[in-house]
């Protein structure tokens, strides 16, 4: 009996000092990987401070930011809005080589998708009031973003009247019927993630 507890008490011993050790290991690469996100979140904001009012990134003052890893890569971009009427500027960051890099940014965006498992976004611009917008497609090459596709639709004036309006589509140059339009964008609309509840500045 006295040999069991013996063997029972070296068994508990042992297994409380790997789980010691483990615990003492994975406690800093846990603390690394948290100050590592912050230190990433402290390059955009004063990345976004030293351009703000410049042009170098397009506009007076951003509102709202977002964090995302958009193409899994373990590095989160930074997704930042400013409110322009109906409109929206967006721009895009990511950080590569020890810099912020800007990845995108354009004024008149109406609409913002990202699909990381499939490391592509989609950017709905606004061309007129309503009158046209245009889809473009991304996928990420690597850290870089290359546009792939375009869809837009355009409302027929010539058949527009106070109730009722009609559209024209394309893909790229050529015409399609609503139907194509719809069943490339209709998966992007329902399934992949939205720009929603940013943080603002």
């Amino acid at each position: 009996m006295k040999k069991i507890t013996v063997s029972f008490h070296r068994t508990f011993a042992v297994a409380a000092l790997i789980i010691a050790v483990s615990i003492i290991f994975a406690f800093p690469s846990f603390a690394a990987r948290k100050s590592s996100n912050a230190n990433l979140r402290r390059a955009y904001l004063n990345y976004i401070q030293r351009y703000r009012g410049t042009g170098s990134i397009g506009c007076e003052s951003y509102q709202y930011y977002m964090l995302v890893d958009l193409n899994r890569d373990g590095v989160k971009e930074c997704i930042m809005e400013l409110q322009a009427g109906q409109n929206l500027h967006m721009a895009i960051l990511t950080y590569r080589g020890g810099k912020v890099r800007k990845l995108f940014d354009s004024i008149g965006v109406r609409g913002f998708w990202y699909n990381a498992s499939k490391k592509k976004i989609c950017i709905m611009i606004s061309y007129g009031i309503n009158s046209r917008g245009k889809y473009y497609i991304y996928k990420f090459n690597g850290k870089k973003l290359k546009q792939i596709t375009n869809y837009t639709f355009i409302v027929d004036p010539r058949r527009t009247n106070y109730y009722h309006f009609a559209f024209k589509y394309y893909h790229g140059k050529r015409r399609i019927s609503e139907a194509n339009f719809n069943k490339t964008m209709k998966p992007i609309f329902k399934k992949w993630s939205r720009f929603r509840n940013g943080i603002r500045f």
